[in-house]
């Protein structure tokens, strides 16, 4: 028995129309089946070290350092005889700065080119440098969460990714290159050297957030982004021009 040509279209029409329900409704876990019973935990622990940039460990650099285990965590004071630092109990990098020959700019600079050699020499893929005066949205394992799903990558192993995490956005999604919001970083340990030996080259030429931006343009990263802090408030510790 023949089926009516009118019947056999709409038939075929429901067809389409339950497999594009079906596509819908999996495509998401399609897309994002990485995500799905993930180890954020032994993810984070293996793939990312932290760095707190700060002066004396005053500000917030205690609620900082709460949020992350102390293997995970390295304060980043001006001197390494700071007592507030001693007393947070967390491994400390010791910096070398020459501060009476050079304005605050470039003393943040060379602070921060030392924080991704550093990162270089480490043995985690990828680094977060966070500043001082921050505040976190969510609790530590949230945040950790965010901070993995965002930067996870999904076609090559994220050697190019520079992450800025202080707007909203989506960690996989490439957005312009922007100095502004170095409260909050995340470059991979294969880009540090290029970075901190550009940001040298900027000496006396420019503020930090440009410096980064054009550091960033010329090691050949791709920018993106996500909301994982906010700034807090505070004033900057830097020299600006009122």
């Amino acid at each position: 028995m023949l089926i009516p040509r009118p019947s056999l279209c709409r038939y075929f029409g429901i067809t389409i129309i339950l497999f594009l329900i079906f596509l819908v409704c999996r495509l998401p876990r399609l897309i994002h089946s990485h995500l799905y019973d993930l180890s954020y935990e032994s993810y984070f622990q293996r793939q990312f070290q932290v760095y707190v940039l700060t002066t004396s460990c005053d500000r917030f650099t205690i609620d900082v350092a709460t949020y992350f285990e102390s293997g995970s965590l390295i304060l980043v004071p001006n001197h390494s005889d700071e007592p507030k630092c001693d007393a947070v109990d967390r491994e400390q990098l010791h910096l070398q700065l020459e501060e009476h020959s050079r304005s605050k700019d470039d003393l943040f600079r060379e602070k921060y080119a030392q924080v991704l050699d550093s990162c270089a020499q480490g043995s985690r893929a990828k680094c977060l440098i966070l500043e001082d005066d921050i505040i976190f949205l969510h609790n530590p394992k949230r945040t950790r969460e965010i901070l993995v799903e965002n930067t996870l990558p999904l076609f090559n192993d994220g050697e190019i990714d520079a992450f800025d995490c202080t707007k909203r956005g989506f960690g996989w999604l490439p957005s312009t290159h922007t100095g502004m919001g170095s409260q909050c970083r995340v470059y991979s340990k294969h880009s540090a050297t290029c970075l901190s030996q550009c940001l040298r080259e900027q000496r006396g030429s420019s503020q930090l957030d440009v410096g980064l931006a054009n550091c960033q343009v010329r090691c050949g990263l791709k920018q993106k982004r996500f909301l994982l802090v906010v700034h807090g408030g505070l004033s900057s510790t830097m020299d600006r021009v009122e």
